[in-house]
């Protein structure tokens, strides 16, 4: 009976523990979603006033994708653009129209197109994100912004332009250290497309 009893108390103990330790990893997935989706808020935020597009600020939508394969963002992220001007919307509520650039496929809207990717986190409070805008086959590029949390908000503090496209034309800008070096090419297909060397 007393051996029972034991091994009652630590099938007890053990279930208890293990909810422990769910909820800890849960609150902590919690925080680090929290903590992406401050990222993306603030590299978007960057992104909107710091392009190099024709439009600009005067583009009647932007949208936006977030990751490697250009994922709609979640609706937490999307609402946290609500009231904007111009209005934030998913990626996939736009295409691509050849001469025209990014269009709204309900309203047919003339917008820019907004992405970001976390790439590595190199501190606790410094994360490198890479990302970019595209204006269809107008223009596009690709850049490297380091954000860092600063009293308890995440900021860029560096924008790096990897690649910009104007026109079909790509120009890749290529660092080594101690000097730039700039190369030219001609983009064979619309949009921003890395040039190979």
């Amino acid at each position: 009976m007393k051996l029972a009893v034991e091994r009652t108390i630590k099938t007890i103990a053990s279930v208890l523990l293990l909810l422990l330790f769910s909820s800890f990893s849960f609150a902590a997935e919690d925080i680090a979603t929290s903590q992406e989706l401050d990222i993306y808020e603030a590299v978007f935020r960057w992104q909107f006033v710091h392009n190099a597009s024709a439009q600009q600020q005067r583009a009647q939508m932007y949208f936006i994708a977030v990751g490697e394969k250009d994922m709609d963002p979640s609706d937490e992220l999307l609402q946290r653009f609500a009231g904007n001007i111009p209005p934030v919307r998913k990626l996939s509520d736009s295409h691509r129209v050849q001469g025209e650039g990014i269009l709204d496929k309900k309203t047919g809207a003339k917008g820019l197109a907004f992405r970001a990717t976390i790439m590595q986190w190199l501190f606790d409070n410094t994360v490198i994100v890479r990302g970019g805008y595209e204006e269809g086959d107008l223009s596009a590029s690709v850049n490297t912004y380091t954000i860092m949390k600063e009293h308890g908000k995440w900021k860029v503090t560096n924008d790096t332009l990897e690649l910009i496209s104007h026109n079909g034309a790509s120009q890749r800008i290529d660092r080594a250290p101690g000097k730039t070096r700039r190369r030219f090419a001609l983009a064979l297909v619309a949009g921003a497309r890395r040039v190979r060397r």
